[in-house]
């Protein structure tokens, strides 16, 4: 994950291996102190994807992802 000029980038990988996001829905939760925000992420080819956004150091982010008739996934991290 990556955030950077007003973009967040995800990455999406499963045990190393680029994961293809196309047709998949998105969204980034991001927890920062006491406020709360979020961000629609779209694909943007191969494993990326992308929303306007910014994320503080230290913030907790959920990603959400969901392909049409799969259940969600959610991933988990801190930022940097």
């Amino acid at each position: 994950m990556v955030g950077k000029d007003g973009r967040v980038t995800v990455h999406v990988s499963n045990h190393g291996n680029p994961v293809d996001v196309s047709g998949a829905s998105a969204k980034l939760t991001v927890l920062s102190g006491a406020d709360r925000s979020e961000v629609e992420l779209k694909p943007v080819g191969g494993d990326r994807l992308e929303g306007q956004g910014s994320i503080a150091s230290g913030a907790k982010l959920l990603v959400t992802l969901q392909w049409p008739g799969k259940k969600p996934l959610q991933g988990r991290a801190v930022m940097r």
